[in-house]
């Protein structure tokens, strides 16, 4: 349950309990007379209740005008920050495409490697020295691997 919620609720329980004490002055006065010293004291109980009840009222109006109030900042800081990650995922979009384009010129502007060619000679000239044609493509494998 949030605060503003439980200080709602509060609230309508601080009107509940001032119906029912309400109804119980209402109950201790009758049948007093109203010369009984005891209906002083009853009313000056009474009146004590519902200041007591006002000032909890007061008090739990304030602290939600105080939620209200962080409530409300806290919704305008995470519209600033939606704000914020918009541009930012703009710029990263900016930077990336900048990044791509000085790879395509860096790659541009790099020699290429020479095309790899074996004669049929040297592939004899391996075999004769042990080298497998196996050996021989995963080296090359290897080699196109690591460009």
């Amino acid at each position: 349950m949030s605060q503003q919620e439980d200080l709602t609720r509060r609230l309508g329980e601080s009107l509940e309990e001032a119906i029912r004490s309400l109804g119980q002055v209402a109950e201790r006065l009758s049948g007093v007379e109203p010369n009984d010293a005891r209906l002083e004291e009853q009313l000056g109980s009474a009146l004590d209740e519902f200041r007591n009840m006002r000032a909890e009222r007061a008090r739990s109006r304030e602290q939600l005008a105080r939620l209200q109030a962080d409530l409300d900042e806290v919704r305008r800081q995470c519209e600033e920050l939606a704000v914020l990650v918009a541009e930012l995922r703009k710029e990263k979009t900016s930077l990336e495409w900048e990044r791509d384009q000085y790879v395509r010129s860096l790659q541009a502007l790099l020699p290429k490697p020479p095309p790899m060619t074996i004669t049929e000679e040297e592939l004899l000239e391996l075999e004769g020295r042990g080298v497998t044609f196996d050996q021989i493509l995963k080296d090359i494998e290897d080699l196109t691997k690591g460009a």
